[in-house]
């Protein structure tokens, strides 16, 4: 597997299909194939997004027993995994009692400064806590429980510097600048004149320029560099919460029964791609399985069953708030609180405040899962 962190490997294709589901860390190229060729499995359940190809369930980190990563020859059954098949499989409770509780905190105060920061302006925030616990037990009759919950709560950003217009600009005052030229005050011989003092009156500027400039354009933060007279810090914004429980049950030596219920419940706010606004992110990913194990002295059948739901909502930032569009001053647009996004306008030589083009992106997906299998062993031979 390709870590995420390796210059070229930060972006693939499945990013411009989901900004954020998309994203190499969630499903990362393995064995110079495609991400799409990986395949995902919890407690033996099918566990791939069918629109990104990245994980469905995220478990919480406290209900892992053990994983295992096959990069190479993957059986049959297993059709899509022509790069990596991850196996997850979760805990069950024990005999006894335990759990525990943890919190991990980090805190941009305590880190070095990073070498693009600029002095004067408020440093990137990276703040993040992500915290949770975990119980398990017995309960009566050869039935065991465990249950965990896991939650963050996160804000982080890096400085980019980018080009704004100044304020005289945003006013029409171009002096010292090229000439602007009035585009209505072309004669017979088909020469256009200048704008006194190379400044474009104030009637002559559209009103919805007028109000975008207004609204969303932010001035210059740090004024007299041409190169990047604005540094832009947004932080990414992280809610996540995630649960899972488990309950098994063993009939006898050679049957056992679980059942397990996992939710990811996520409100994440993206940003980092000015002049891009942030993009808002919710999603809920929840799966139940039930699983089945009959064995005997040479032989193992499995059976297993579930449903897995997603939903994610990638909408721009003001969807269901405000229509910018209307706010602006621009007319002739459908009213649907889905696409409540902000229009590119293009100004040569200036990054402009603007949605992404992509938005808004709806999914809902319901999948069901199942699967039965039998082996059996007779000396050095398995089948």
């Amino acid at each position: 597997a390709i870590p995420r962190q390796l210059g070229g490997f930060t972006h693939d294709i499945m990013n411009d299909l989901q900004a954020g589901r998309g994203a190499v860390e969630l499903n990362p190229p393995v064995n110079g194939a495609r991400s799409t060729m990986n395949n995902y499995v919890l407690d033996g359940a099918y566990n791939t997004d069918r629109n990104t190809f990245a994980i469905v369930i995220t478990p919480p980190l406290e209900s892992v027993a053990e994983f295992r990563i096959q990069t190479s020859l993957a059986p049959a059954e297993f059709e899509q995994g022509g790069g990596a098949v991850v196996d997850v499989v979760t805990k069950s409770g024990t005999q006894n009692f335990h759990g525990n509780a943890f919190e991990f905190f980090q805190n941009e105060a305590t880190d070095a400064k990073g070498y693009f920061e600029v002095p004067g302006l408020p440093r990137g925030i990276f703040r993040q806590n992500q915290y949770g616990g975990s119980l398990g037990g017995p309960l009566p009759k050869s039935t065991f429980f465990f249950m965990t919950y896991e939650g963050l709560r996160g804000k982080s950003a890096s400085a980019s510097q980018h080009v704004v217009p100044e304020a005289p600009v945003r006013a029409g005052d171009f002096m010292g600048g090229n000439l602007i030229y009035d585009p209505l005050s072309t004669g017979a011989s088909g020469a256009r004149a200048p704008f006194p003092n190379n400044t474009i009156p104030p009637s002559r500027i559209d009103p919805i320029s007028r109000n975008y400039l207004a609204m969303f354009e932010p001035l210059p933060n740090l004024p007299g560099n041409p190169s990047g007279d604005y540094v832009d810090s947004t932080p990414n914004q992280n809610q996540n919460d995630s649960g899972s429980v488990r309950i098994d049950h063993s009939w006898h030596a050679g049957s056992q029964l679980f059942a397990r219920y996992t939710i990811n419940d996520e409100r994440t706010l993206l940003a980092g791609s000015f002049p891009e606004r942030p993009t808002s992110e919710s999603l809920r990913a929840q799966q139940a399985t039930v699983g089945q194990t009959f064995s005997g002295p040479s032989w193992v059948s499995e059976l297993r069953l579930a449903f897995t739901r997603l939903r994610v909502f990638d909408l721009p930032l003001s969807a269901f708030g405000t229509n910018v569009t209307q706010a602006l001053g621009i007319q002739g647009f459908p009213n649907d609180p889905y696409t409540y996004g902000l229009p590119a306008l293009v100004v040569t030589d200036y990054d402009m405040v603007q949605d992404s083009d992509t938005l808004p992106q709806t999914q809902r997906d319901n999948s069901l899962f199942a699967s039965a299998s039998f082996s059996r062993t007779n000396g050095r031979h398995t089948w």
